[in-house]
């Protein structure tokens, strides 16, 4: 057995070397890639190793192809000329077929420019403006979620809290500047407003929730109880084992910055590369179907004009491409990744926790598998329990910025004698305003329900004598805007509502007593004693017996089965007494 085993190693090994033989032997042609990126920063060092370790995973699953990736990595030092820079010298001296960048929308606003020139694909999985239009840019490919696709899921967050006036928090660059036009369109359609807007200086560097595993403990710890949102990553094995080998990977490419951690642009960019690999071979074994661009007649170089043949059959299998890859189902249709799931985040202490899922079709749910439709924008607290900041389970509902400090004026009326329906007296030191009573709670306890908070102030308007026509001159105030709102035991009459809006009646009309229950009964064996007195007791029994005896008296005259001994005649006149019928 162990000599039959040796031999068909040695058969399986020769097998192998001749097809690897064979694959050498065979003519591979080399397919120039340009990558442009901010190498200096943690998207750049993130994807630059996964982008290594992706062209090295894919032609290790397809060895026969006969097109091979060569990379030609850029920094453009996060900045935007020259970022174009690179971009043109990789144009011009390396006939790159296509490039993987740039890292920022600002710098892609040019170099697509220069794409749709050279008709070579340009393909970014970071920026994200909704401006980099692939009608407008053709040849640009947006392999990320756009910002569009990513307010949506802010806004159905902020629908199902209720909140209605929002105040963007943004940094001041062209990423932070490019998300509001969207934002603000959006909220439009959920009937919220943005009063104003904060802008924070360009150095801010935890812009996003996806690079939240990238940040100081310190810093997640500073932003606890934030909600933030961010691409969802399905499980996988594969996943796992490319999680292992970017960690291992990533010390020898950054050994001074050992707490680089994996997050979805590594994994993008992986996909990324290898959907550009695919179109690579596909667009090779098409070329002869595409003809030489009229545009491009006046080129001489053989090699130009074939890079030209190739490019736009590069383009369309691109824009064709469909495959599950580790960031999840990989779609680059309409020239831009079709995003279909976002999670969102609660930062609790020094880490997060996923606390609900997202989709177009289905709104907020707490599961990842949903499974029935819903509207859009979910108007139900579909999350699990959020952690809020200081550390609250309660809903934040806002807090109100008065521009003139003028709180919500609150006018009582007090005088009427019902003083455990509304009460008020004034704090002589202070002249603040105190009130009580079952008008004074409910209106308390409907504020408390507003999805924002509300700031108030009790003014008191006493009453005269004729009671009627002060209320109506308490009412009146409120027309002339005295008061911001009435409270108080008011009567909506006809002649009232002419001038101010009434709230719905929460009590009937009429004259009512309200007293406190008091239960103070013992409940023992001798409850059934209650309902009558000692003295209607003892009546009933006299009477009782009084009855007995006649019976007792009548029966003994002209009914010989009355007589006998004392106890029968005793129970007779019992029975007597009870049942029978006079």
């Amino acid at each position: 057995m162990a000599k039959g085993v040796g031999i068909t190693m040695i058969l399986f090994l020769a097998f192998s070397s001749a097809v690897a033989q064979n694959v050498t032997e065979s003519k591979v042609e080399e397919f120039h890639v340009g990558v442009v990126l901010d190498l200096g920063t943690t998207v750049g060092k993130v994807a630059h190793t996964s982008i290594s370790i992706a062209v090295e995973d894919f032609y290790a699953v397809h060895p026969n192809y006969t097109t091979r990736i060569v990379l030609h990595v850029r920094d453009s030092l996060s900045d935007d000329v020259q970022a174009a820079s690179e971009v043109l010298d990789l144009l011009e001296n390396y006939n790159v077929q296509a490039i993987i960048g740039p890292q920022k929308s600002s710098q892609a606003v040019f170099i697509s420019a220069l794409g749709n020139k050279h008709q070579v694909p340009i393909i970014s999985f970071t920026a994200t403006s909704t401006s980099l239009s692939s009608r407008r840019l053709p040849y640009f490919v947006q392999a990320t979620a756009r910002d569009s696709a990513q307010v949506r899921s802010i806004a159905s967050i902020i629908k199902t809290y209720g909140w209605r006036e929002v105040v963007p928090i943004y940094v001041d660059n062209d990423y932070g500047r490019g998300i509001i036009p969207d934002l603000v369109n959006v909220l439009e359609g959920i009937d919220a407003h943005i009063p104003y807007r904060s802008a924070i200086d360009e150095s801010a560097t935890d812009g996003l929730a996806s690079l939240i595993d990238s940040l100081n403990p310190s810093v997640v710890e500073a932003m606890n109880g934030a909600l933030g949102v961010e691409s969802y990553v399905p499980k996988s094995t594969e996943l796992d084992n490319f999680t292992m080998r970017w960690y291992t990977r990533s010390r020898n490419d950054h050994p001074n910055d050992p707490t680089l951690k994996l997050n979805i642009f590594g994994l993008r960019s992986y996909d990324t590369i290898w959907a550009v690999a695919q179109a690579a071979e596909k667009a090779k074994l098409t070329e002869a179907k595409f003809q030489r661009p009229p545009a491009l007649k006046n080129y001489t170089s053989s090699k130009t004009l074939e890079n030209s043949r190739l490019c736009p059959a590069t383009l369309k299998v691109i824009l064709q491409t469909k495959f599950e890859g580790l960031s999840g189902y990989f779609d680059l249709s309409d020239g831009q990744l079709q995003v279909s799931m976002f999670q969102i985040i609660n930062v609790v202490g020094k880490a997060h926790r996923v606390i609900g899922f997202w989709t177009a079709q289905n709104g907020i749910s707490q599961q990842s598998d949903q499974r029935t439709s819903n509207t859009t924008y979910s108007t139900t607290h579909n999350l699990n329990i959020v952690i809020w900041p200081g550390e609250s389970t309660e809903v934040p509902r806002g807090w109100e910025i008065p521009t003139n400090g003028k709180k919500l004026q609150v006018g009582i009326v007090v005088g009427g004698g019902y003083t455990k329906y509304i009460y008020a007296n004034e704090a002589s030191h202070t002249g603040v305003v105190k009130a009580s009573g079952l008008a004074i709670e409910i209106f308390e306890e409907a504020v408390k329900r507003l999805p924002y908070a509300l700031p108030y102030e009790y003014i008191v308007f006493n009453t005269t004598e004729n009671v009627s026509s002060s209320y109506d001159d308490f009412v009146y105030q409120v027309y002339l805007k005295k008061y911001d709102i009435a409270v108080g035991d008011i009567t909506i009459r006809y002649n009232r509502s002419l001038y101010v809006d009434f709230t719905l009646p929460y009590t009937e009309s009429g004259i009512a007593i309200v007293v406190p229950v008091k239960e103070s009964i013992n409940k023992n064996a001798w409850i059934f004693l209650k309902p009558l007195t000692p003295g209607m007791w003892f009546g009933t029994i006299m009477l009782f017996i009084y009855t007995g005896i006649v019976i007792w008296l009548l029966e003994l005259l002209g009914n010989k089965n009355v007589h006998g001994p004392i106890p029968r005649q005793l129970a007779t006149m019992i029975y007597f007494s009870l049942f029978e019928e006079s």
